[in-house]
C-alpha cells in the first residue's frame, strides 16, 4: 500500500493510517472519541495521544459522554494522577464540558454525526492542499460549533483536523499521497 509520508517510521502511525485516518466516521460515539482525544492532543504530538489512546478509553469511561458530564472533583483527581492519559486541568475539564455540550446538542434528537458531516456537500469534497483549511468547512465549524458548546480547549486548526481524521474534508487532502479506495 502506498502511504502518505507522514506515517513512515513509526508502526502506531502507519496502524491509525492503514485503519483509520481518512476513513469516514459516522458513529456518534467514535466521533464523540476523537473529538476529546484532538483535545487531548492540543500542543502534543498524535503519536503521543495514539500510545496514550487505550489508557484514555479506560480513564474516561470508554468515552461515554453521559458519565464523563457528571465527572466530579474526586474523579478529575484521579484523572489528573493517572500517568497513562494526559494530565492537564484544562483538557480534563474541556473532556467534561464537551460532554455536557454532547448531551446537550443530542437531546433534541439531533445525531453528532449529523451535526459534523452536515459541513460539507457531499462525501468527497474536492478540496487540494492547503486550501482545505481554508474552506467552507473550516470557516463554518468554528462558530458553529462555539454555538453548541463544543469549543472548550480546542482551537480552530484542532477542530478541522478532526474532521479531516474521519473523512469529513480530507478526502482530497489525502487521495494525492495514499491508495485508501474511498472513491
Amino acid at each position: 500500500m502506498q502511504r502518505c509520508p507522514w506515517c513512515e517510521g513509526f508502526d502506531l502511525y502507519r496502524e491509525y493510517h492503514d485503519s483509520e485516518w481518512g476513513v469516514p466516521l459516522y458513529d456518534d460515539r467514535s466521533l464523540f472519541e476523537r473529538l476529546l482525544l484532538e483535545g487531548a492532543q492540543a500542543g502534543l504530538s498524535w503519536a503521543t495521544i495514539l500510545k496514550k489512546r487505550e489508557n484514555h478509553r479506560r480513564a474516561f469511561d470508554a468515552f461515554d459522554p453521559a458519565r464523563i458530564a457528571c465527572y466530579d472533583e474526586e474523579k478529575v483527581a484521579a484523572l489528573l494522577a493517572d500517568p497513562g492519559i494526559v494530565r492537564n486541568r484544562a483538557k480534563v475539564a474541556a473532556a467534561i464540558h464537551n460532554a455536557k455540550a454532547y448531551l446537550a446538542l443530542t437531546a433534541d434528537g439531533q445525531s453528532f454525526s449529523d451535526f459534523l458531516w452536515h459541513f460539507v456537500d457531499d462525501l468527497r469534497p474536492r478540496i487540494n492542499g492547503r486550501q482545505a483549511y481554508e474552506s467552507k468547512s473550516r470557516r463554518e465549524v468554528s462558530p458553529c460549533r462555539r454555538q453548541h458548546h463544543l469549543d472548550a480547549f480546542e482551537a480552530t486548526t484542532h477542530r478541522f483536523r478532526q474532521l479531516d481524521h474521519v473523512w469529513i474534508v480530507g478526502w482530497s487532502f489525502h487521495r494525492p499521497f495514499a491508495e485508501r479506495g474511498h472513491e
